[in-house]
């Protein structure tokens, strides 16, 4: 109650401090997210192939894995797009825990575990990248906040680093998959180990360039964190080239 005798409406100036809504943990915007809908047309496409190539449901239990995984997919997509960092994380584990549970049940219900294993690199690949762009799509790329997760900052390296080695991961998946599930045999040109070193190459390469972007900053925190994206870039450069030439000894 105030010197009038009224008492302040809540989250007014004056209000008592427990009478302020808590503001929610979870930002506006649509429920489901374009990140997580390329994970799930990821997994759509792996059961779209496995009924396309003739494959019929076998064992009842492995419905367990994939039910789960869909569960466990849901909440974790939902979460991610939270505000607290423990959230975010609980979210990303949970997201790409219950996409690899899916993919787990698909190949077991089907079948195709020898030879459809690629579908893990993929899913999981397009899952990381699309946690990537559902943090982008929160703010765009206008305003301070879009500033603050595209530019020079921790959050916009994460965000980038989501997105590009993702999609390394869902190349290689691809590769496989078409190499020894497919059969294109034209794909056996180059070893497997030489496929892992070409998406190496484009990771490294892509961390190093964060880390020449740090280095330009002008605080210190963030020419520190250039010396760490500098080391593990050109320590993941050279290992992809080495595995590429197959050098490697």
């Amino acid at each position: 109650m105030n010197a009038h005798g009224t008492v302040p409406a809540p989250g007014s100036p004056g209000a008592p401090l427990s009478s302020a809504p808590d503001a929610p943990d979870l930002v506006r915007g649509p429920v489901v997210r374009p990140g997580a809908l390329l994970t799930l047309a990821a997994l759509a496409g792996v059961l779209l192939t496995l009924l396309g190539t003739g494959h019929t449901p076998g064992p009842w239990w492995a419905w367990f894995p994939l039910t789960i995984g869909l569960a466990l997919l849901a909440v974790g997509t939902r979460l991610y797009a939270a505000r607290p960092p423990l959230a975010v994380a609980s979210g990303w584990i949970l997201a790409v825990g219950g996409a690899s549970s899916v993919t787990s049940g698909l190949l077991l219900l089907y079948g195709a575990m020898d030879y459809g294993w690629p579908a893990y690199l993929i899913v999981t690949g397009v899952a990381v990248a699309g946690m990537g762009i559902d943090r982008f799509g929160r703010s765009g790329l206008t305003g301070r906040t879009g500033t603050a997760r595209w530019g020079r900052s921790i959050t916009g390296m994460v965000n980038r680093l989501h997105i590009v080695w993702g999609l390394a991961c869902a190349f290689l998946g691809v590769v496989f998959a078409l190499w020894f599930g497919a059969g294109m045999t034209l794909l056996g040109a180059y070893a497997p180990e030489q496929w892992i070193g070409f998406a190496m190459i484009a990771a490294g390469a892509h961390a190093a360039l964060e880390g020449v972007l740090f280095w330009t900053g002008r605080r210190t925190r963030e020419i520190l964190l250039s010396a760490l994206m500098l080391s593990v870039g050109l320590g993941t450069l050279v290992q992809g080239a080495a595995l590429a030439s197959l050098t490697l000894s």
